[in-house]
């Protein structure tokens, strides 16, 4: 379990349970996230299991999956890098990467989606598909 409130530039954490707020100005890796912690900024890599919140935050690694993003993201990972069974806070804007599963945005102030590639069977809601996205066959948006 971590016990850190903030990771400086330069700082590193990896293979940790996130139970409380971090605040992460350098890189995080293979985190387990509860539904009580958040993570807030940096740069995330490896594997990520969500229960809990991440905002604002740049992703270079293999998948997060599950809980609740919000804020600025980015997704640059060049391993194909996937969001998968996420929810998304009010007006969250997600750049780059892969979509799969269930994902759910706040219907009254929905997700932006750019240059995102929705992998097949994934089911969209509460979002708005902005510039370069594409969705592979099988993928299932809802209109507002």
């Amino acid at each position: 379990t971590l016990k850190v409130e903030k990771i400086l530039p330069g700082g590193q954490i990896s293979n940790g349970v996130l139970e409380s707020t971090l605040t992460n100005q350098g890189w995080v890796s293979n985190l387990t996230i509860t539904t009580t912690g958040k993570l807030i900024g940096g740069t995330v890599t490896g594997y990520i299991k969500n229960q809990g919140v991440m905002q604002d935050f740049e992703f270079r690694g293999m998948s997060i999956i599950g809980g609740s993003l919000g804020g600025n993201l980015q997704n640059t990972s060049r391993v194909g890098g996937f969001f998968q069974d996420v929810t998304f806070l009010a007006n969250t804007h997600l750049s780059g990467g892969y979509l799969k599963g269930t994902i759910k945005g706040d219907k009254n102030a929905p997700a932006l989606l750019e240059q995102v590639r929705v992998k097949r069977g994934s089911h969209l809601s509460g979002v708005k598909l902005g510039k370069g996205v594409k969705l592979e066959r099988g993928v299932i948006v809802e209109k507002e």
